[in-house]
């Protein structure tokens, strides 16, 4: 028997068709007013034709592109919408 550690890789599988939305944060917590920055990291074959941020979770899109900053006034948790469409 053979009991040399094999080394492991993590494998991520995702869709071959359309956009994965992701993101990250840049400074989550912290006192108000408390800028985030947004950077989008999403997954896509295709260029993406649309990156729509609604930053408060109300339907109202507060800013596009791949790295907007929003500035919280209020403390709180805050849901974040992604919405990106691909396309050539």
């Amino acid at each position: 028997a053979n009991d040399d550690l094999v080394p492991v890789s993590e494998i991520e599988h995702f869709p071959a068709a359309g956009p994965i939305p992701d993101f990250a944060v840049e400074r989550r917590r912290g006192a108000s007013p408390l800028a985030a920055g947004f950077r989008d990291t999403t997954r896509s074959a295709l260029p993406l034709t649309r990156v729509e941020w609604d930053f408060e979770d109300d339907g109202i899109v507060d800013a596009t592109g791949p790295a907007p900053t929003h500035v919280y006034t209020q403390s709180g948790l805050y849901d974040v919408r992604l919405r990106v469409s691909e396309g050539v």
